[in-house]
């Protein structure tokens, strides 16, 4: 007799769905004897599912910036211009007589679309020059710089009717340009701004953050760049098409780029692991209105190639609150590069590892003394005082396990084509590799050269063996692996990759429908690991985690009571106060953890923002009792905006500004080239022993979305997995999650042995033959247009598919539908599988009627609930579950 495994959903408000629990397992949620309701009513849990995050989206912005007039101009004869340049668009005002006193009146707009982390940290920059004239140019006498992430994070996104200050290089004023900045995106809501009553002074209304105002003094920013290691050996063929696979030397340098200015270090010659000890000083003003430090390493050998960037928010550095200047390490920072010759010039993030760097920051004030004798250069390069490794975190050994369990939603281009995975964790020599990459120059065979030729440890050397070896010694390396690869099989070159951990081996996939692909994967999972050591830093993680656990469980309890007042329902402010007093109990509990793990080791930031945090937590949770007894149906709307800025709050605080450990990258490779990939951060997989420590994706199934990195809207792979990242002294808790009903496995029954393998696959014996039962109720859109859409939902679940009817014409579609699978194959025992359900992939389409062309609205996970035969039948309820793009 077939089981059952029911997905019971609506579709909700723009986005939709949700699976069901079990009648034991949903709360009583509605209580009338007690004040407050902490469980959810309506909402109880997001998409479990990976999806690309908006700061990883482009999004379309536009500045808008209006020049009134120029006041206090010096020198006062002649003719000048105001430029205003963001980035590398500029723009100029017409030609002006000087006096004391000009107006401008003149608008000038710029559009840009990009992520916003490449958006925030660009400067708008305002100077005024003379105009250009035969065989001069045109002299910068006076400028202003600020970051475009200012502008943003300020009320409304806008700075109005506000006095900029001009100061040439040496730091003099040179007089004040008035101006409005707006920063606007498409579906923001423009209000009438207030208008000062006294806008023509000058030292009132100066064009300075809200931050910032209560006070602003001259200091001097010291960017301490210590050393770099495993940077990229980079070959000729990876930079012009055609030549030959000659190493090329690498001439490292580091370029810091703030508020306007650049300084570099010098060029270590020769080496993929360069040591400068060199201090980079700026001098401005704090709070600083340019918020950001672009970090860049480049090699002078091929024409300053920058080879990666990393930028450093100051917001995160200091802390207003706790009159803390910006402090930074010594600290590794992360680097990752793009493939230049493979098509990628225009992606907006990293996606090879490219080495770390050791740096550290330190602010400065100036006394009176010397702020008069301050060099008129506002950057100098000094020699910085070597760092004692002593004061450096000890490494450990981690381990990164990942097991495939279900490969769906592949890209019809790739349906009978070989498909495996490849998992990089910080792997030396990436950036070198471009011909690994779809649509890249570079044959099968210098491919898998250079693949048998990079390291199978993505541990960080001491040394690098290429340094060591002479020029001949190298040609005659690669003339061998030339001399074998050539003579290789397809298979041959394909089984090269099997015996590594960090890759699977290739299955053919075959057709699922009309639109996907699936891997048919049956009854074995396919599993891959990497070891490694790094500084031990999981309490930023941890810290982190602790942190974003609540802003979710704040999240979830706001979206729940939005819900529940947009239905009327009466208990919107029991349950609103109960949001508030879980958060007042995550605040406290937070507070206790950062007391009892001040441990030794710590640099100087890990200090302050951990007392910075406790400080926005106290005044958080002070600020939600004074609500709690308050709270009524008059003010619910107040409250819940009060609300939704201390869940801004918490999700800043969740950032950590220094690294932890690299990034995890899973690559979908097709033919072996890289097509699409998802980039994974350690603090959601980290292990802990204390379960609010532990990463939210620690040890259990999860679905991940590999995206094209040449197109973030194109969805290549949907694969289901589990994951596991701690020390290798807890290997033994790496399996606790993994389904049972696999044949006996000796690496999993040896995981508490630190020495042994994970295994490269496990093979089920235990298997389920199951009816799977979806019913889709109802949805409710927000179209974007304002228009009506004819939508229908697709679901799909492995190698299976089904779709409803097209509702036409409606943005409140109710289907009342139910759609059957009647042959489906969980893999596992019963006991497992009712522990880590599968999941449903639902999508939901608008279909043009006349074309018969249809467009994708959204997608969301389900999560299942599973009834056996031998169990009693209890009728799953129905939830609503929020879709994303």
């Amino acid at each position: 007799m077939h089981e059952e495994v029911d997905a019971s959903f609506k579709i909700n408000y723009c986005l939709s769905e949700q699976s069901t629990q079990t009648g034991s397992e949903m709360k009583d949620t509605v209580n009338e004897t007690v004040d407050s309701i902490t469980t959810p009513v309506l909402i109880n849990n997001y998409n479990e599912i990976e999806m690309m995050t908006s700061n990883t989206k482009p999004q379309n912005y536009e500045i808008c910036v209006t020049l009134h007039e120029v006041k206090l101009l010096k020198p006062l004869d002649g003719e000048f211009l105001v430029n205003i340049e963001i980035g590398d668009k500029k723009k100029s005002t017409a030609i002006k007589e000087s006096r004391e006193r000009i107006i401008i009146n003149e608008v000038f707009t710029f559009d840009f679309n990009t992520i916003p982390a490449i958006f925030f940290s660009k400067i708008l920059t305002f100077s005024f020059s003379r105009p250009r004239k035969l065989l001069r140019s045109d002299r910068v006498a006076g400028q202003f710089n600020i970051d475009l992430g200012t502008v943003f994070d300020q009320p409304e996104h806008r700075f109005y009717r506000k006095w900029a200050p001009l100061f040439d290089s040496e730091y003099e004023l040179k007089g004040y340009v008035k101006c409005d900045l707006l920063i606007s995106t498409p579906d923001m809501v423009l209000t009438a701004p207030l208008i000062e009553e006294d806008e023509e002074n000058i030292e009132d209304n100066l064009l300075i953050p809200e931050a910032a105002k209560a006070e602003r003094r001259k200091v001097q920013y010291s960017l301490n760049v210590y050393r770099a290691e495993g940077l990229p050996s980079l070959t000729r063929s990876s930079l012009i098409k055609g030549k030959s696979n000659r190493t090329l030397p690498l001439n490292a340098f580091v370029s810091i780029s703030f508020d306007g200015i650049n300084g570099k270090t010098s060029v270590c010659k020769s080496t993929l692991n360069p040591v400068w000890n060199e201090k980079i000083s700026f001098s401005g003003i704090y709070p600083p209105l340019c918020q950001r430090i672009k970090i860049e390493v480049c090699n002078e050998a091929t024409g300053k190639q920058v080879l990666a960037t990393h930028y450093l928010d100051l917001h995160q550095l200091y802390s207003n609150e706790l009159h803390l200047l910006p402090t930074f390490g010594p600290s590794y920072v992360y680097l990752y590069g793009i493939p230049k010759s493979a098509g990628f010039s225009d992606l907006n993030e990293g996606l090879l590892y490219a080495g770390r760097l050791l740096l550290s920051l330190q602010t400065e004030p100036y006394d009176n003394s010397e702020e008069e004798s301050t060099p008129h250069s506002r950057v100098t390069v000094t020699e910085a005082t070597p760092i004692n490794p002593t004061s450096q975190p000890k490494d450990d050994d981690f381990l990164f396990f990942l097991a495939i369990n279900e490969s769906n939603l592949i890209a019809k281009k790739y349906i009978n084509k070989r498909i495996s995975y490849e998992l990089s964790i910080a792997h030396m020599d990436e950036l070198t590799n471009e011909s690994m990459f779809e649509g890249s120059i570079g044959d099968s065979v210098s491919m898998t050269q250079r693949s048998l030729g990079t390291r199978e440890s993505w541990s960080i050397p001491e040394g690098v063996e290429e340094e060591e070896m002479t020029r001949s010694q190298k040609t005659m390396t690669i003339r061998s692996i030339s001399s074998i690869t050539t003579t290789m099989s397809m298979k041959e070159r394909f089984a090269c990759f099997e015996d590594k951990p960090e890759h699977t081996s290739p299955i053919k996939a075959v057709v699922c429908d009309k639109q996907y692909g699936y891997l048919p994967l049956g009854d074995t999972k396919p599993c891959l690991y990497s070891k490694g050591s790094f500084p031990d830093l999981r309490r930023r993680l941890y810290h982190s985690n602790v942190l974003l656990r609540i802003a979710t469980e704040l999240q979830l309890g706001l979206t729940d009571c939005e819900f529940l007042a947009f239905m009327n329902r009466s208990e919107v402010c029991r349950r609103f106060r109960g949001v508030i007093q879980e958060l007042t109990v995550g605040c406290n509990r937070f507070s206790a953890m950062a007391l009892s793990s001040r441990a030794i080791g710590r640099n100087q930031l890990d200090i302050n923002r951990c007392k910075h945090r406790e400080k926005i937590l106290e005044s958080i949770a002070a600020e939600a009792v004074s609500h709690y007894e308050t709270l009524n149906d008059d003010n619910f709307n107040d409250v819940i905006r009060i609300a939704y800025k201390w869940l801004n709050k918490l999700k800043y605080l969740s950032l950590e500004p220094q690294d932890a450990f690299p990034d995890i990258f899973i690559w979908m490779k097709v033919e072996n080239k890289k097509v699409a990939y998802a980039k994974l951060k350690a603090k959601d997989y980290i292990f802990s022993l204390i379960d609010e420590d532990k990463g939210r994706f620690c040890g259990r199934y999860h679905n991940l979305l590999l995206r094209s990195p040449k197109s973030h809207r194109s969805v290549c792979n949907r694969i289901n997995v589990y994951a596991w990242l701690g020390p290798t002294k807890y290997k033994s808790y790496y399996p606790h999650g993994i389904i049972s009903g696999f044949d006996q496995c000796d690496a999993i029954d040896s995981a508490d042995v630190i020495e042994a393998a994970p295994p490269r696959s496990l093979k089920y014996s235990s298997q389920q033959q199951c009816q799977l039962r979806a019913h889709i109720y109802h949805a409710v859109f927000k179209s974007e247009s304002g228009g009506l859409l004819n939508p229908f939902v697709k679901i799909i679940y492995d190698n299976h598919s089904l779709t409803t009817q097209t509702i036409e014409e409606t943005n409140g579609p109710m289907w009342d539908v139910t759609l059957v699978l009647p042959d489906v194959t969980l893999y596992g025992d019963k006991e497992s599988l009712k522990k880590s359900p599968p999941f449903i992939q639902l999508e939901v389409y608008d279909k043009d009627l006349k074309t018969n062309n249809v467009k994708l609205i959204g997608r969301c996970d389900v999560k299942c609930w599973i009834r056996f035969a031998d169990e009693e039948y209890s009728a799953p309820e129905l939830q609503w579950k929020l879709i994303g793009s």
